[in-house]
């Protein structure tokens, strides 16, 4: 599986099921626009109150390991990137 280092903005956010993901713009996440954001995979332990602003949504800087989705693999689910997930070492709170 290859693997990459980056630093991507967008807007990340919680849904209802648990599942965290970056979404392009608050717009995109508002519309539950899963596959051109990318799932993200926390690495880190979070604090309360950062726990609450993935609730209610942030933009942020996501620093972390990208990993694409392959073609020839099944994901469980509906609601995934198409793309790939970041494997989130540290999330930042930024401006949007």
């Amino acid at each position: 599986m290859e693997a990459n280092e980056v630093l991507v903005r967008g807007y990340i956010l919680r849904d209802l099921f648990g599942a965290t993901y970056l979404y392009v713009g608050q717009e995109q996440a508002e519309a539950y626009d899963h596959e051109r954001g990318l799932d993200v995979v926390l690495k880190v332990k979070l604090s309360q109150d950062e726990e609450a602003d993935l609730t209610e949504g942030f933009c942020a800087l996501v620093e972390g390991t990208f990993v694409a989705r392959k073609p020839d693999r099944i994901y469980v689910g509906n609601f995934f990137s198409k793309t790939g997930a970041i494997h989130a070492k540290a999330v930042h709170h930024t401006s949007c």
